[in-house]
Parts: C-alpha cells; structure tokens; sequence
C-alpha cells in the first residue's frame, strides 16, 4: 500500500506542477464540456500527468477529464483509482486559489487510500487504511501536512 500512495504522491506532485505553470501563465484555454462545466488546459495537463503515473499499476483510472467508461465495465472492477485532476475548476479560472488534486484508491466499493493536494498554499492531506484487506465502513486516517518543498 506504501507503494501505491508514495505513486499517487508522484503523481499529484507532478500534476500540480503543471497546472502551477499554467496558473501563472494565465493562458487557460477554458472551453465548456456537454455539461457546460469548463475545461482548462491545466485539467488536461494535470489528467495526463495522473495518468502517465497511475497506468503502470495496472489499476483501472477514473477520472473527471477521461474517457468515458460505461457503468458495464466499471461494475466488475473490484479495485480502481478515482481521479479529479482538478477540482475546483471555476476557481482555478477566477484565481483565487481554491483548488485541489484529488487521487483515491478504492477497493470492493470503499476508498483505501486518498491524496489532496491544495497547490496554491503547497498543503496536502492524505489518507491510508492500515492493512491490506479494507474492513467495511472502514474509516480513513488522514494526516495533514505543512507547506512542501518542491525540488
């Protein structure tokens, strides 16, 4: 489990940097998806960061900017991370700083582990079940940290 949430980590790091970059470039490219929320370059860029990541657990992804996967398909998975590479779009195009990355790993319908990134103020908050079998009901320990130093 240790392994899985030092690769989220990787992967919300890695998405976060990029959408910082975009952040400051002020160049959202924002267009409106069918359900007329937006989409930013940034969502993009933070989705296919997550992806190059996560892919190689062999861990079925669903995230808000992915393709769309019918619920067929999606009902035989025991195990699966849930993704939103940014959540929080319309702040991130008001700037005002109130949005995070968000990675779940969930395991026979409960979350297992999570990470929230908030990039602006460089605060994140995880969360891991202790062993490796999930227990009903089973509650999330979160630990919230302080800004981090980014390489």
């Amino acid at each position: 489990m240790q392994n899985l949430l030092t690769l989220a980590v990787e992967a919300a790091l890695d998405a976060g940097r990029q959408i910082m970059e975009i952040y400051a470039s002020g160049d959202f490219n924002v267009e409106l998806k069918g359900d007329d929320s937006p989409l930013t370059r940034a969502d993009v860029a933070s989705h296919h960061a997550i992806m190059a990541h996560l892919q190689s657990t062999g861990i079925p992804v669903l995230s808000e900017e992915g393709r769309s996967i019918p619920y067929a398909e999606r009902a035989a998975w025991s195990r699966l991370w849930i993704v939103d590479p940014i959540d929080g779009t319309k702040e991130f195009i008001k700037r005002n700083g109130e949005f995070t990355v968000n990675i779940a790993l969930v395991e026979a319908g409960i979350p297992t582990m999570g990470w929230c990134t908030c990039r602006p103020s460089r605060s994140c908050s995880s969360g891991c079940q202790q062993g490796t079998r999930p227990a009903p009901r089973a509650r999330l320990e979160a630990k919230t940290t302080g800004p981090l130093r980014l390489g």
